[in-house]
């Protein structure tokens, strides 16, 4: 791949456009639900060959494009949370982006990130539980989390906040009012298009269930052993 926006994965350097301030011109009375947010797979999985990128902005870059809900993946290593795509260690750790996303909402406070955490890959050199190191690492931005608690919750109620989604095992089946398209795996061609019909299928559920405080999480990624 070129630098450049293929079908199928955005490698550029950069975003073609910014939009640092769009969640500005939401009211604050209208329900998370009711928006919908983009956001990016695996965030910070920035290195390991093909088989293990699946981002090429930084954590700022995505944020000033506009994306709101970022997918990380923590792996306990040493009494630290590092970020990990499987087995491929990101060479990043979570304060990092911690760091990142108090700086972005001190300098743009109408907006709302959606921060879903889960871990990667199995435990190493550490007995410490995920639960206590996330707490270590958040607690100076405790004023800034707000725990997702399986609730709608209004724009103004989260604005300048990170809304944190509490996923430490499977996202897809264990989050309350979460209901979630992740079917990830399209080894052939025939699955790429059963892949569209269930990203499609899925975008019709939200459709219909416009009315509901239900939050629909809609992954469009997939992966192939070839």
């Amino acid at each position: 791949m070129g630098c450049k926006c293929e079908k199928h994965f955005c490698n550029l350097k950069t975003p073609k456009s910014f939009h640092p301030t769009w969640m500005n011109e939401v009211p604050d009375h209208i329900p998370l639900s009711q928006l919908t947010i983009p956001g990016t797979h695996n965030s910070c999985a920035f290195t390991g060959g093909v088989m293990a990128v699946t981002q090429t902005w930084s954590i700022p870059l995505q944020l000033r494009a506009g994306l709101r809900y970022f997918d990380l993946r923590l792996r306990r290593y040493n009494k630290q949370l590092r970020f990990y795509h499987g087995i491929m260690n990101q060479c990043m750790g979570f304060e990092e982006v911690l760091t990142a996303f108090d700086a972005f909402l001190k300098e743009y406070p109408s907006e709302t990130i959606i921060m879903a955490v889960q871990e990667e890959y199995k435990k190493c050199c550490t007995e410490t539980s995920m639960t206590q190191l996330f707490s270590e690492y958040t607690k100076p931005y405790e004023d800034v989390i707000v725990q997702y608690k399986g609730k709608d919750v209004l724009i103004g109620e989260i604005r300048g906040k990170i809304l944190f989604v509490k996923a430490f095992h499977i996202l897809a089946t264990r989050i309350t009012n979460f209901n979630v398209q992740n079917d990830w795996v399209v080894n052939f061609p025939s699955s790429i298009k059963d892949k569209k019909r269930k990203i499609k299928r899925h975008l019709n559920k939200a459709i219909v269930d416009v009315k509901s405080t239900k939050i629909y999480v809609n992954y469009l990624s997939g992966s192939s052993d070839y």
